[in-house]
C-alpha cells in the first residue's frame, strides 16, 4: 500500500487497522473484507474494548477513492470510534 506523506506522521499500532486500497478494496489488518461486511466486523472487534480504545487506524493508499476513505471515517463518527490516519513522513 503506498500511503500518503505528511510532516510529522508518526506510525501506529492499534486495536484495528482499516486499510484501503486503489480499487475500493477494504482490509482490517491484512485480511480482505467487503465493504458491506466492514462495519459488522469492526463493531464486533471493538465491543468489548474501553471506549477510550475504541480507535481505528485508517491506512488509505494515496490513490484510493475519497468516497471510500470519508465511508470510513463516517462510519468511525457514527460508532464513536476514535480514528486516526496513517501516512508515510514526507522526506
Amino acid at each position: 500500500m503506498n500511503l500518503p506523506k505528511a510532516q510529522g506522521s508518526v506510525g501506529g499500532s492499534s486495536q484495528v487497522t482499516v486499510g484501503i486500497d486503489p480499487e475500493s478494496n477494504f482490509f482490517i489488518g491484512n485480511e480482505p473484507v467487503a465493504r458491506e461486511e466492514l462495519e459488522v466486523k469492526l463493531q464486533a472487534l471493538l465491543v468489548d474494548k474501553d471506549p477510550d480504545k475504541k480507535m481505528i487506524i485508517l491506512k488509505a493508499d494515496e490513490m484510493a477513492p475519497t468516497g471510500a476513505t470519508i465511508g470510513v471515517v463516517g462510519m468511525a463518527k457514527v460508532n464513536e470510534w476514535k480514528i486516526m490516519v496513517q501516512t508515510k513522513n514526507a522526506k
